[in-house]
């Protein structure tokens, strides 16, 4: 469902920008 499909891209994002911040550092 596009519920599913939105949460996951929800975690893919947050999980995006922690990973650029861990890059900047």
């Amino acid at each position: 469902t596009k519920e599913i499909l939105s949460k996951q891209a929800k975690r893919i994002a947050e999980q995006a920008e922690e990973h650029e911040r861990l890059i900047n550092k």
